[in-house]
């Protein structure tokens, strides 16, 4: 099983942040434009594929539908990312997440012109004993990418196959691996991606290769910015404590600046090596 499937988790940082904390939430679409820019820039200039599946909040596809419209224009796929980022889907509940899944599908249909298959849980924030959530996601979506596994059901196709309260949802399992004792890591996408030395990169998604996996690399667009255009300063935090204001701070680093210089020359490097594979919908069985 050859190459990678590259996937864009489409959110908008800076209005994600500030309504999870209960602020008056801000939208930021120049650096969300710039940063979606770079991600075509860089498959654009790698072998393989140059569409990809944005797995987009109903938030982005509300407030910013016509991002939508231009990428379903460009051959790209638009999957459902939740309709915000926060909070955890295994903290919101059947009824709330079943509405919240609803709301989403109609923005991003609406903005996309298109029917939506796929979903990824924001954060990965579904566990294996959800069931309850799965069988929401199985009713509505023809795949989902959000189970986090070191093992395959079915190595010899990109796809597992569940079933959920009697209907099948198509599985793309994210590879998952121990890194040292007591450290797991996803391969590859987030802070991984964006701290993790390129050799190890390499290396890691070799070893999802071995173990039946096709690797996936899922982005998100504040990554591939370093310049403060999403960042949330301390003003627009409002009247949080200065403890928290310190560390949300700390926290934006992470996301903002953490890597975020190097990663469009290592995302580069990485498509030469497993070259991107297309939309995810094409490869369900």
């Amino acid at each position: 099983m050859a190459g990678s499937l590259l996937s864009v988790d489409l959110e908008d940082f800076t209005h994600d942040l500030q309504h999870r904390l209960g602020l008056d939430p801000t939208t930021r679409p120049e650096a969300l434009r710039r940063a979606l820019g770079r991600i075509k820039e860089i498959v654009e200039g790698a072998p393989g594929s140059n569409r990809l599946t944005f797995f987009s909040t109903g938030q982005v596809a509300r407030d910013h539908g016509d991002i939508l419209r231009e990428l379903v224009d460009e051959g790209h796929e638009i999957g459902c990312h939740g309709f915000y980022q926060y909070p955890p889907i295994h903290e919101m509940g059947r009824e709330r997440f079943s509405r919240s899944l609803d709301k989403a599908i109609k923005a991003i249909s609406q903005a996309s012109g298109q029917p939506v298959n796929g979903f990824r849980a924001p954060g990965f924030s579904i566990r294996h004993q959800d069931d309850w959530a799965y069988e929401e996601l199985a009713k509505r979506f023809l795949y989902d990418s959000s189970w986090v596994s070191d093992t395959r059901d079915n190595p010899t196709h990109p796809t597992d196959v569940k079933v959920f309260g009697g209907d099948h949802l198509a599985e793309f399992p994210v590879f998952q691996c121990q890194l040292f004792p007591g450290f797991k890591a996803r391969v590859i996408g987030g802070t991984y991606l964006k701290v993790l030395p390129l050799r190890t990169i390499l290396k890691l998604m070799h070893r999802a290769i071995e173990e039946g996996f096709l690797p996936l690399i899922y982005v998100h667009p504040y990554e591939f910015l370093h310049e403060g255009e999403f960042w949330v300063s301390n003003e627009e935090l409002g009247n949080l404590a200065p403890r928290k204001k310190a560390y949300w701070q700390i926290r934006q680093h992470q996301w903002l600046s953490m890597g975020n210089k190097r990663l469009a020359r290592k995302l580069a490097e990485i498509l030469r090596v497993f070259p991107h594979q297309g939309v995810m919908a094409k490869h369900v069985r």
